[in-house]
């Protein structure tokens, strides 16, 4: 898998089309709590933002470049409901372990 990962700050103009494209897809009754998250990330707390389509199964491996060069020490992780988005709770977790299990062993 050839990943690509950028800021989303670099790319304003992408935060309502993944809004749209989470509240089309996974059926949030309010597209603007993504929206809100991203701009609030990029806008007023200036931070690093890295959205993840769990559907096309990112690569942990391709991560650990973005938590390093942003030197993250705490790592919010968002995103839908179990219920809205069966199997959510399972990939993320699975994903996050295996994430993690990479930053461990690269020490």
């Amino acid at each position: 898998m050839n990943a690509r990962i950028e800021h989303l700050a670099a790319h304003p103009e992408a935060i309502a089309r993944l809004a749209a494209w989470q509240h089309t897809d996974w059926g949030f009754p309010h597209p603007g709590g993504t929206l809100a998250t991203a701009e609030l990330a990029r806008d007023r707390f200036r931070r690093p933002l890295l959205v993840l389509d769990f559907e096309a199964q990112p690569d942990p491996g391709a991560v650990l470049p973005w938590l390093r060069a942003h030197d993250i020490q705490v790592l919010n992780v968002a995103g839908p409901r179990e219920s809205h988005c069966p199997g959510i709770h399972a990939r993320a977790t699975a994903f996050l372990t295996d994430l993690f299990a990479g930053l461990a062993g690269a020490r």
